[in-house]
């Protein structure tokens, strides 16, 4: 399962096609950004992203986030999903994760990978 943001999500739709490789998408506010691809299942919430991405941890046995450092949506999506307990794997570039070399709250170097 992925987000419908551009970027990193919009990536591994892409790819996801490419294999023909099932994938269900989560939209937010009642809409799916960007055109949806044949193998797409979709899920669309008419809440706000927030609750779209905690939809999206609940639903997801393990939690892999690319993590650019600064994205609230991100970040919060890994936390929930690491306190439902569920395994979660951030990758993130490292000069950027938590400013001046802090890392956020349960985000160590072992899950921290560039």
């Amino acid at each position: 399962l992925v987000g419908d943001a551009p970027g990193v999500d919009a990536h591994v739709r892409v790819c996801a096609e490419a294999l023909s490789v099932p994938i269900t998408v989560y939209g937010a506010y009642g809409r799916l950004r960007g055109r949806r691809r044949s193998q797409e299942q979709v899920v669309v919430v008419p809440e706000a992203y927030a609750v779209r991405d905690r939809l999206m941890a609940q639903a997801c046995d393990l939690c892999v986030a690319v993590w650019n450092g600064r994205s609230r949506g991100t970040r919060s999506t890994f936390e929930y999903a690491r306190r439902l307990g569920k395994r979660v794997i951030v990758r993130a570039d490292p000069s950027r994760v938590g400013g001046r070399g802090r890392s956020p709250r349960g985000i160590g170097p072992s899950a921290v990978a560039w």
